[in-house]
């Protein structure tokens, strides 16, 4: 039986290319779904290249690249698909009030280009994802159209993210970053401040792709959307919203991708 790991470049991710490495899990090819290098972090990009795949290299592991791969042959970057789009968008911003909105970026950029390479490389393996014991409610049964069977090893080895962190550490490995897109409308409150603070240009670019996004939908007669939570709930941008510091004031609680909400 073929065991793939689907990796997003996170913190569970590479505790399990430590954890196959060490042969404690049966999986000898992980695969990575790009969003984009416009889209995806650029720290998870550095992570990947410079620490995550030679470490898969020198331990044997197949490292696979995949994206989304149009009808032209070109690769989509979910960057590229928010700045052409003029009337849907396919991030999950937030409308007035706090609710989400469509969250096709998954499917279309994570999801379908690992299932493509699993029917045309790998049918009927076994599907290893980076769910840990903290996130339960994320670790679904399959179904049969996927084309493989998932699995959590981190779960059933009993792995929460914090022993995560430990099985990078004790590998030598530096911390892995967060993995999500820089834009993502899942980071909570605390991750877009230190955004701010620590990477103000990709704040500022956050801040850019929110105008041009409420721009288009104010030239459709439709309500503003925001890319944070709590600004969907006061009705106001990052760039208000956002102090450059914690801790000034206490901020309500919020769901956000932490470990990858995209499969990482």
């Amino acid at each position: 039986m073929n065991y793939v790991f689907s990796s997003g470049g996170g913190v569970q991710s590479t505790a399990c290319l430590v954890l196959a490495a060490q042969g404690k899990i049966p999986y000898d090819t992980f695969i990575f779904s790009n969003v984009g290098d416009k889209a995806e972090s650029p720290a998870t990009i550095r992570y990947l290249e410079e620490v995550t795949k030679p470490y898969a290299k020198k331990h044997g592991i197949e490292w696979i690249d995949v994206a989304w791969i149009d009808r032209q042959g070109k690769q989509r970057d979910l960057y590229d698909d928010l700045i052409e789009q003029q009337r849907s968008i396919n991030i999950p911003v937030f409308m007035p009030g706090g609710m989400p909105g469509n969250r096709k970026c998954t499917e279309a950029f994570k999801i379908k280009p690992i299932a493509k390479w699993i029917k045309n490389n790998a049918p009927g393996c076994t599907l290893g994802k980076g769910i840990s014991t903290d996130e339960p409610h994320r670790a679904t049964p399959s179904r049969e159209s996927d084309g493989y069977t998932s699995a959590y090893p981190l779960i059933e080895l009993g792995y929460s993210r914090s022993d995560c962190l430990i099985i990078a550490k004790d590998a030598g490995l530096p911390q892995p970053p967060k993995s999500s897109c820089w834009f993502c409308p899942f980071k909570t409150t605390d991750q877009w401040v230190t955004m701010r603070r620590e990477r103000n240009e990709l704040f500022e670019q956050a801040v850019k792709l929110e105008r041009i996004l409420q721009d288009r939908r104010q030239q459709l007669g439709k309500d503003p959307v925001y890319l944070s939570s709590i600004g969907g709930r006061k009705g106001t941008n990052l760039v208000d919203v956002i102090p450059e510091q914690l801790g000034l004031f206490g901020w309500e609680p919020e769901e956000g991708c932490e470990s990858g909400y995209c499969m990482t």
